[in-house]
């Protein structure tokens, strides 16, 4: 005779719910974060190539709304929702985008230490980077920290910022180093730069080897600071 006995998802073993928490919470595209005030964040609406709003179903975002099940649920969901995707921060509405991960962090709490791909652009406020990356401390799983060429020019020309990113920077040494990574703090910190010239016009070309000779000497101050 069948057992007709009913199956919760309680019941299912770690390897299936697990299966199920990807399929829900993972996202082929990064997480790309607004902010239009200090306090307020929202995730961006995907849009077209000329910038119309497109159609979004539940099958293309995460539906962080499963967290809020039960406390096991949110125990077990929480390190793929926050650990199988990239967050990207923008700069917006006057915003830099340390604001944004100031407000991101402080939104997740514990669940920071889950984080393991990030992405930034301009940061505008040395003391908002300060504060940001400071509760950027907790995340001690990071695995990837990738600036765009605009946040590298800043921590370059402006030593306040670099000097505000360089405890967190010391704090992200002390985590690959205790968990024996086979990344250093100056491997999972990245700056995102075309692997070649894209611009066939001296002017271009000269923006290249910029932008290049910045990331060399942000390296070298940020390897200098961990000395």
């Amino acid at each position: 005779m069948a057992n007709n006995q009913a199956v919760s998802f309680d019941d299912l073993p770690p390897e299936i719910s697990n299966l199920v928490y990807g399929l829900v919470l993972q996202l082929d595209e990064p997480i790309v974060l607004e902010c239009h005030r200090p306090k307020s964040l929202r995730i961006k609406k995907p849009r077209g190539p000329y910038g119309e709003k497109v159609f979004q179903d539940t099958e293309h975002r995460a539906n962080v709304s499963l967290l809020r099940v039960n406390h096991r649920v949110n125990a077990e969901a929480a390190p793929i929702l926050y650990g199988a995707n990239t967050y990207v921060f923008r700069c917006q509405y006057g915003y830099g985008s340390e604001a944004k991960l100031f407000s991101f962090l402080t939104m997740i709490g514990d669940s920071k230490k889950h984080l393991r791909s990030i992405e930034m652009d301009r940061c505008y406020n040395a003391v908002m980077i300060r504060s940001a990356f400071h509760l950027l401390k907790q995340a001690t799983q990071l695995e990837s920290f990738e600036i765009s060429r605009d946040m590298m020019h800043e921590l370059v020309h402006k030593r306040n910022h670099l000097q505000a990113l360089q405890p967190w920077f010391k704090a992200l040494r002390k985590n690959a180093a205790d968990m024996k990574a086979h990344k250093g703090a100056l491997g999972i910190f990245k700056v995102n730069l075309p692997t070649e010239p894209l611009y066939l016009t001296s002017p271009g070309k000269q923006l290249f080897v910029e932008w290049r000779e910045n990331r060399v000497k942000l390296m070298a101050r940020l390897a200098k600071a961990l000395a």
